[in-house]
């Protein structure tokens, strides 16, 4: 369970290095047992959680949400101060 949450946090799109399974309460032989049961995948330098992206937003995901969420608040506080007609949170980059 760490492990998702290692991946989610640091929206590594399900990879999880080797040299965080201590952060994780975890080592090579759970890994392992985690391969074997087919949760996980070895991949260069770490293991892949399987079908992360089936059930889980990547990064990417994360990244286009974040940023329509700015847009969003951009604009409701321009409507909130200055009014309908403003329009200035369209002009902020």
């Amino acid at each position: 369970m760490a492990s998702l949450g290692y991946a989610g946090a640091h929206e590594t799109d399900g990879f999880v290095p080797a040299a965080a399974l201590p952060f994780l309460h975890g080592g090579r032989s759970d890994a392992t047992d985690l391969v074997m049961a087919r949760l996980w995948h070895a991949v260069e330098g770490g293991y892949a959680i399987n079908d992360w992206d089936e059930y889980q937003w990547t990064s990417d995901a994360h990244q286009d949400r974040r940023q329509k969420a700015e847009s969003a608040s951009k604009k409701a506080n321009c409507v909130r101060w200055h009014g309908k007609e403003c329009g200035c949170w369209k002009r902020a980059a």
